[in-house]
């Protein structure tokens, strides 16, 4: 009875024991899975709020860059605008020039053509600039990289967003200055595909036309790492006419000698200077 009754408590001792163990382990477990799910949440917060400030920097950094390159653009179409500015009226001042000579001694029709010919070779931007010259009616009366067209009508002529390009030539030189830019979309030389053009164009009254010249934007932006990466000039004054280069130092044909060739004599005091 005595064996029955130690061995009942020994029972009675073992059960308590193994709910306590069975108590203590599954508190231990609930705890550590406890401890585990707090430990993913604040994983999966710290994930996303590094997420989220990894996004905030890289927008912060496109927006950054977004302002860079828009800063870097415009002052690029400054650059070109002046240049192209700069270069149109040297050649504007060379018809004027030659029209103020002749035009008292030859007909109309042949002091035209001492312009347009005077005009045709010139070459500025490392032999990409020319002039044109339109009417403004919209006849083409001077095209050096398309002599073909020259006589016809480009009146009609669109781009790929279907802006009238004659047109708007025509209206940027409409103002009581009688010059202007405007902006359009044309194919790049030997090219088949459009990219985006400033060109400047002046009037010239004598025979109602305008005397203009373009370049793309493009040309220009892959000139600049090349420009920065040159050796500076020393400061000083340029001269265009001696040096034979632009203020942005690119090659161009010197108008003198062009005047001399267009008139078939020695340049007198009126040709400007």
């Amino acid at each position: 009875m005595e064996l029955n009754q130690a061995r009942l408590s020994r029972l009675q001792l073992f059960g308590t024991l193994a709910i306590v163990f069975a108590l203590a382990l599954t508190l231990t477990s609930y705890f550590l899975m406890m401890s585990w799910r707090d430990f993913q949440s604040g994983r999966q917060n710290i994930e996303q709020e590094a997420a989220a400030r990894a996004r905030d920097n890289l927008q912060s950094y496109t927006d950054h860059a977004a302002l860079l390159l828009s800063a870097l653009r415009e002052r690029t179409n400054d650059t070109m605008r002046h240049q192209l500015q700069e270069q149109v009226e040297q050649a504007w001042k060379l018809a004027d020039a030659i029209w103020r000579r002749e035009h008292a001694r030859q007909s109309p029709a042949q002091v035209q053509r001492l312009i347009i010919e005077a005009l045709r070779p010139l070459r500025y931007f490392d032999g990409r600039g020319y002039f044109f010259i339109d009417t403004l009616d919209g006849q083409c009366v001077l095209l050096p990289t398309a002599p073909q067209r020259e006589g016809s009508s480009l009146l009609q002529n669109r781009d790929d967003r279907g802006r009238y390009i004659m047109k708007s030539l025509i209206e940027s030189v409409s103002n009581a200055s009688g010059r202007g830019f405007s902006s359009y979309r044309w194919y790049l030389p030997g090219g088949i595909h459009m990219d985006d053009k400033i060109t400047y164009a002046r009037r010239f009254p004598h025979y109602n036309w305008l005397i203009g010249s373009g370049e793309y934007i493009s040309n220009v932006e892959r000139r600049q790492p090349a420009r920065r990466a040159a050796p500076q000039r020393p400061p000083g004054r340029t001269h265009r006419r001696h040096s034979g280069h632009d203020a942005g130092g690119h090659a161009v044909r010197r108008l003198p000698v062009l005047v001399f060739r267009a008139l078939g004599r020695r340049a007198g005091a009126a040709l400007p200077a």
